[in-house]
This record gives structure tokens, sequence and C-alpha cells, in this order.
């Protein structure tokens, strides 16, 4: 009998240890916390799956980060092979970051190009205009308003939109698979998004665990004269603001 405990194959004879499969399981179920391995799967004799447990792994978006996983590891593997061809000149290059130069605002430049929420929604949508721009109207589409509820893991309403923070809470997964793009497409753009103040990134680890989400702050909000206004960095960032006309 082979040593169907320690690893797991899928049909195009990919190994992965029980371990890395665990490990990808978690981040995305983090309720499987202090289960085994073998607990949430059953395995035949030569380590392929039979069966997976749905009720704390959903099946699809775990093969699917498994999948991501795979080409992660080809990549590295891809990578190191290249930094070994690289010239001394090309070793010589530096990472650029993003660079945001402020536009002059001018007459006309007031116009806006409205998108409802729920056309962001539309999957169809997200589909047709992949890409940052999406990622970015997906974490305003579901952004903590005062309609959201909380629940105890993350109260991000408490703790974010009642102090004035326009915010949403998710995985990277989440939002690779809503925009159907993969993980490391999706860890680019926001990583861009927070270089050039767009967006800021806070750690949200609940209270007694040891993994959780990232909260996206995209702006802030307050009432004036009883009405919410909200503003966002974007806007800040690349264009000044309105002049205040007495």
């Amino acid at each position: 009998m082979s040593n169907a405990t320690e690893a797991i194959k899928y049909e195009d004879n990919t190994i992965l240890t029980l371990e890395e499969y665990y490990r990808i399981a978690l981040e995305e179920n983090p309720d499987i916390q202090g289960r085994t391995p073998a607990s949430i799967l059953r395995l035949d004799e030569d380590g392929r799956i039979i069966e997976e447990i749905t009720d704390t792994v959903d099946k699809n978006l775990l093969k699917y980060e498994i999948d991501l996983k795979i080409n992660e590891e080809r990549k590295k593997t891809e990578s190191l092979t290249d930094e070994k061809q690289k010239t001394p000149k090309q070793e010589g290059k530096k990472k650029t970051t993003i660079k945001v130069e402020q536009r002059q605002r001018q007459t006309g430049d007031d116009y806006f190009l409205k998108i409802e929420r729920g056309v962001i929604r539309n999957e169809t949508y997200r589909k047709i205009f992949k890409g940052p721009s999406v990622v970015y109207e997906w974490l305003w589409a579901n952004i903590v308003r005062n309609q959201w509820v909380d629940n105890k893991t993350y109260p991000i309403k408490e703790k974010y939109f009642s102090k004035g923070y326009l915010a949403y809470c998710s995985t990277y997964g989440k939002i690779a698979k809503d925009c159907g793009m993969s993980k490391n497409t999706v860890h680019r753009y926001i990583k861009d998004f927070n270089e050039a103040g767009i967006v800021k990134l806070e750690p949200y680890v609940p209270e007694g665990k040891k993994q959780g989400q990232t909260v996206f702050i995209l702006g802030a909000w307050e009432k004036v004269d009883g009405e919410i206004i909200e503003t966002y960095y974007r806007d800040k960032i690349f264009i000044t603001p309105k002049s205040i006309k007495n």
C-alpha cells in the first residue's frame, strides 16, 4: 500500500503533500483550524482523492487554490532559471514603484461617469472589463455602510464605518474568484493601489484566531448638514480639489 496519508494526486499527476493541501484549505476555511489534514478528505490506496468533506471545504474554491499554488511553484522555478541567465546589466535594474502625478483641475473636469453598484455586481460586466479597475470597483461595491449587519468574527461596521471609514474586509482568494482572475494578479493590482495611496490596507485577525483577512480602506465619510458625504483617496490622489465658492 502506498503512503496514502502523506500525498494527494490530481488528474494531471501533480502531487501535493497533505500539509500543503491543509495549509491552502485553512487560508480560505478558518473553521477547520485544529482538525487533522486527514479528517477533511478521504483517499484511495494510491493517494487519490475519493471525497472531500464539503461541509468544511468549498471543493471548487479549494481546487482553484491548489491549481494556483501549483502554478506559483512553476513560476518560481522559471523565475530562478531566468535569474541565472541575467546579464550583470539586467541585475542592476531597480524595481519601479508607482509614481502619481496629480492633475490640475480645469474647466469641464467635474463631469462623472456613474456606475451603479448593481452593474459592478453583474458577473458579465466584471468579465468584460476585467483588470485593475474591476478590482477597485468590486471593493467599492462591497463597502460596509450603515445598512450592514456585523457578525462577531468580523465587526467591520463597528470598527471602521462607525469611525468614519469606507472599508471592506475580504480574502484575496474571494476577490480573485469574483473578479475572474488569479490571486497573484489581484495581489499585484492591490499592491499598486496601496503604493499609490488609493487603498489603505490593514490586517484583521479575529480574537482567538490565528489567521484573518485584510481590511481594504478606500476613503472616509462625514455628515455635513445632515447629509453623508463620501470622499475617496483615489480622487484626492489624481486631481486637485474643487475650489470653494463663497
